[in-house]
């Protein structure tokens, strides 16, 4: 899932995630970096420091990213409906991935009891 919401925002807003992981602080890789910090932290798929070391970061900087894209999402509505176009594009991936699970597991359960 951290992955796919690299894979999101990567193509929303059009880097690389080899561009993000680069230690630069061009504000066209700021922001995406920031928002797959924001949204890896809301689904709580790892720690502050687990997301810090994908980006070669401090959780500190996770800290940061997730209170300036939260500062964005309350005070600019611009960027709130980009923010919540991303998490709904987000929450179909999530739901996708966990019908495909409860799928494989139905039936494998049929392959198990087939053989």
């Amino acid at each position: 899932m951290f992955l796919n919401i690299c894979g999101i925002i990567c193509k929303g807003e059009n880097v690389t995630i080899d561009d993000l992981k680069v230690g630069t602080r061009w504000l066209e890789f700021i922001y995406p970096r920031q928002l797959i910090m924001f949204f890896v932290r809301e689904f709580k798929l790892d720690s502050e420091s687990g997301i810090g070391r994908f980006f070669h970061k401090s959780h500190a900087t996770v800290i940061h990213a997730c209170k300036v894209i939260q500062n964005y999402y309350d005070t600019d509505k611009i960027k709130r409906k980009e923010i919540d176009n991303y998490r709904t594009k987000i929450y179909e991936i999530k739901k996708n991935i966990e019908l495909d699970n409860e799928f494989k597991i139905k039936y494998s359960q049929y392959e198990t009891d087939k053989v």
